[in-house]
């Protein structure tokens, strides 16, 4: 990193507000997955966090993998997806 360089600065600010922002969301939905194990409810709680992690890895996927897919194979609905282009034209 160089001195005096004010750009560099910015983008770490702006990690650092996104990284609190998703340690902040991650403890507050933890919140309700504490109430369903202390009411004693072993087969709801494992069932919702399997839920959970198989939407958190769908999403991943979808994102790293089948978007760029779409966009470099020019198939339909790819337009949208990239940044700078007029998904109209």
């Amino acid at each position: 990193m160089q001195t005096g360089d004010v750009k560099d600065h910015a983008d770490y600010a702006f990690y650092v507000k996104c990284f609190l922002t998703i340690l902040i969301t991650d403890a507050f939905c933890v919140i309700p997955f504490a109430k369903i194990r202390a009411e004693g409810r072993p087969i709801r709680f494992g069932t919702i966090k399997c839920l959970n992690i198989f939407i958190v890895v769908f999403f991943n996927v979808f994102f790293l993998f089948l978007i760029p897919m779409i966009i470099s194979h020019k198939l339909p609905g790819g337009n949208g997806w990239q940044v700078g282009t007029d998904p109209n034209g």
